[in-house]
């Protein structure tokens, strides 16, 4: 074999795919280098054929050179036996196997087989020893969940390398995810899209928080919506106010503390010097002019809210938890020593790398920290943050206060009667030089970014600057970082929104300096990551919807749609072959619809072009002809769009074609349109109700324009009484309730 095809063959093996269609069908082929450099970032060595030979060597006999895999993830089946693979010695024919299978709620069962009488799967011969994989079947009914396989006796130990034998964790997952059990509870629910950190109110301090959330939900259930959804809520970097962008967060397990409502802190109330701080005179000023600021200063948002919050901590802990004495010395107390000791290891680790940061100062990253520091499990980590653990206890008291008021919000969404209620989104990945990444650099490829090659909304490519986890070192884990973040983000809500999901299949990586055109695909575990993720949607009863916009994997479609995933279906990607936009009975029923997400335009800003004026003023089209096309193309959707909605019978005929002006009728008819469709979920986005033309966020920027600081333009207070926000939440009632009359008429007419 040449040098190539062992390159190939190696590629193939540890999941890099070489050959890919981009977005416009044309067939991409990966360079040598970039094969090179992602198998490196996977910690696999291909500089040299020697070295090329010697990985396909490990990976093609690893399997066979232990008993058992490293993770066993299988769905659950009607009279489901678990059988798993184990590989030994054929001379250990006779030996004896023990073993143990501990259920994830603890109940065990012990049995025994030799190794002769269980049925053969394969055979290989290796260094001269023939060895035999057989399947071993545990004999009773396992349910779904997180479990262990622990086998005893000297052929195991021997061959696991462990005189205390072998090990392997089970996943029993269910074949789809949450879905409601009457698909009519929830069939055809919309609900309003915003950002939390926009949200405006007469009584926030310039930032929206989990109290305005709180009453952004009381608005939203009275106009009749079933859920809103959110931006990530992800923990960003206390020390460094400046890095904001929800999609790269510190970390995906923990909340963002700017979040926190200050004055809503029970133990705000016991605190004579943080009130009287709050009424001082320079605080007052400071707070109202957050507040009427246009975007959202999060630098100053931050001093005025930590400064308090500092204040509001040291009253509870010479209160409630007796200054420095480890125990609680009431039962507010006694609740905050549970939330610790139920965060784990892991909740001690974010809170000591937020007081690590804090103390090393923002110029420095953690891989800039004195070596014993890079480690979060070294004995100098658990040294400082014995030393500082007051400033450790404070991070987690914020965490804390974080998880009760949203908490709060998300009980008030179920009293409210919403089917779905919060709607959280769960970024691709984490900034690496965040407290996740420094838990978890063993399973993460730093020295490539994530990324998608070029489209048509981005025909140089994306390049994210996030890190990766590497899905073999993932897989070794058992999922469990995956597992976790799921499990975190979850908690509090009725539907995930999962940005980028094609993630589960398969993530573009970019070499480092690389242009974002010359990378290319890992392939990702997707049928057990897809099982775990279903395990998770379906014991916190969560929806999850799939964001699957741009080049997608062939049939990842069906396999979401298997796997239970609502799809992410928006009107300005909705047109067939033609460039006609197609009618709302063809948009999928397992979907999410709406007209943009946070990347793309508002309605009002695509129908002026305002989003195409920006691209321009930033430089950010490849050329004047691509310019050029991208304005012709607006034009014509324009017109496509007036004419799919005067099919409908949305637009009278008399409807003028020429105007880039939009008016409310048109938003309504969009709006219309949209609902009509059979899709489960519409999600309405209040920038189009109330006209705002700028983007949230405009892809390849950071702070050439005002990414994630942009407030709403009503305070919440107003928008219930806001016309337009009244008259299209009618609108959409109206049309979702008549296509659940449409379609129980169809059916009682079959009858």
């Amino acid at each position: 074999m040449s040098g190539a095809a062992n390159l190939e063959r190696l590629s193939e093996l540890a999941g890099v795919i070489t050959s890919y269609r981009d977005a416009w069908g044309n067939p991409r082929q990966m360079t040598e280098g970039t094969q090179r450099a992602l198998l490196a970032a996977m910690g696999i060595n291909a500089e040299d054929s020697d070295a090329i030979t010697a990985a396909i060597r490990d990976f093609e006999e690893k399997p066979w050179r232990r008993p058992l895999d490293p993770v066993l993830v299988t769905p659950h089946e009607r009279r489901f036996r678990l059988r798993v693979p184990l590989t030994l010695p054929a001379a250990a024919a006779n030996q004896t196997i023990e073993w143990r299978f501990e259920k994830e709620m603890g109940e065990a069962r012990d049995g025994r087989a030799r190794f002769v009488d269980l049925p053969v799967l394969e055979t290989r011969k290796l260094d001269g020893e023939t060895l035999e994989r057989r399947a071993l079947e545990i004999p009773f009914p396992i349910g779904l969940g997180y479990h262990r396989l622990r086998l005893f006796g000297s052929a195991v130990g021997k061959a696991a390398g462990d005189s205390e034998g072998a090990s392997l964790p089970v996943i029993v997952f269910p074949k789809r995810c949450y879905l409601p059990r009457r698909r009519s509870e929830q069939a055809r629910a919309w609900g309003i899209g915003t950002q939390l950190y926009g949200l405006r109110s007469a009584r926030n301090w310039g930032i929206g928080d989990f109290t305005d959330l709180t009453r952004f939900l009381g608005v939203a259930s009275r106009l009749g919506a079933d859920a809103v959804g959110l931006n990530p809520l992800h923990a960003l970097f206390p020390g460094n106010p400046e890095r904001i962008s929800p999609y790269s967060p510190s970390d995906r397990r923990f909340l963002s503390m700017l979040y926190i409502d200050v004055e809503a802190i029970a133990d705000f109330a016991e605190c004579d010097s943080a009130k009287s701080l709050l009424n001082s005179s320079d605080v007052r000023q400071r707070l109202d002019a957050a507040r009427k600021a246009r975007l959202v200063d999060y630098p100053e948002v931050a001093a005025l809210k930590f400064r308090a919050l500092e204040l509001v901590f040291r009253s509870f802990r010479e209160r409630h938890l007796g200054g420095d004495a480890p125990s609680a010395s009431s039962e507010r107390g006694a609740a905050f020593r549970r939330f610790q000791l139920a965060g784990g290891e892991t909740f001690d680790r974010i809170a000591a790398f937020q007081a690590l940061s804090e103390h090393f100062g923002p110029d420095q990253e953690w891989w800039d920290w004195p070596e014993p520091y890079r480690d979060c499990g070294s004995d100098e980590v658990v040294k400082f943050a014995a030393d500082h653990r007051e400033r450790v206890e404070f991070f987690q008291y914020l965490q804390w206060q974080a998880d009760q008021q949203l908490r709060r919000a998300a009980q008030t969404a179920r009293d409210a009667g919403m089917a779905i209620g919060l709607y959280h989104d769960l970024a691709l990945a984490a900034d690496r030089a965040g407290a996740e990444t420094w838990m978890n650099r063993r399973f993460i490829a730093t020295d490539i970014s994530l990324g998608a090659p070029p489209d048509d909304w981005n025909l140089r490519g994306q390049n994210w600057g996030l890190p990766a986890y590497n899905p073999l070192a993932l897989r070794a884990t058992a999922y469990a970082p995956f597992a976790a973040i799921l499990r975190a983000n979850m908690a509090h809500g009725g539907a995930l929104r999962i940005d980028h999901v094609m993630g589960l299949e398969r993530t573009y990586w970019i070499p480092r300096g690389a242009e974002a055109q010359d990378g290319g695909y890992v392939r990702s575990p997707v049928a057990e990551m897809m099982g775990v993720l279903a395990l998770e949607s379906v014991r916190q009863k969560c929806l999850v919807i799939g964001e699957d916009l741009g080049t997608l994997p062939e049939g990842f479609h069906e396999r979401m749609r298997a796997a239970g995933i609502l799809s992410y279906r928006l009107l300005y990607f909705a047109q067939d072959e033609r460039g006609e936009f197609v009618a709302p009975r063809r948009y999928p029923s397992s979907a999410l619809v709406a007209i943009g997400t946070h990347d793309l335009a508002t309605l009002p800003g695509y129908w002026r072009g305002r989003d195409l004026d920006v691209r321009a003023e930033l430089g950010l089209y490849p050329s004047r002809e691509s310019e050029h096309s991208a304005r012709e193309r607006r034009a014509q959707e324009r017109l496509s769009l007036i004419r799919a909605f005067k099919r409908e019978g949305l637009l009278p005929d008399s409807f003028s074609e020429n105007s880039s002006e939009l008016s409310f009728d048109l938003v309504q008819a969009a709006y219309r349109f949209l609902a009509r469709s059979p899709a489960m979920l519409l999600l309405l986005h209040l920038d189009d109700v109330l006209g705002e033309e700028n983007q949230i966020n405009i892809p390849g920027t950071v702070t050439e324009h005002p990414n994630w600081r942009r407030k709403m333009l009503l305070d919440i207070e107003e928008l219930e009484r806001d016309p337009r926000m009244l008259a299209l939440a009618g609108a959409i009632r109206e049309e979702r309730r008549a296509r659940r009359r449409t379609r129980r008429g169809a059916r009682a007419g079959r009858g």
